[in-house]
């Protein structure tokens, strides 16, 4: 049986410059989920990289990272 004491545990944390590429992926994944079911919420224009980039600029954005991963 598995010690779970000894992981680290899932935090939610507020991404920075380096988790840049982990967020980008995830806009990617949601928006192309999102065109799939129908919803055309985010396009090609919006969230754009100005636009993540500035969220992430004004520490707006937040993940939940876990084992230190972005995830």
């Amino acid at each position: 049986m598995a010690d779970c004491h000894n992981q680290m545990p899932m935090e939610i944390v507020r991404l920075i410059k380096k988790d840049w590429k982990k967020l980008n992926e995830l806009y990617r994944t949601v928006s192309s989920d999102l065109k799939k079911d129908g919803v055309c919420q985010w396009d090609w224009f919006y969230p754009n990289r100005f636009v993540i980039g500035g969220d992430v600029k004004r520490g707006t954005v937040y993940g939940i990272r876990d084992s230190g991963l972005i995830i």
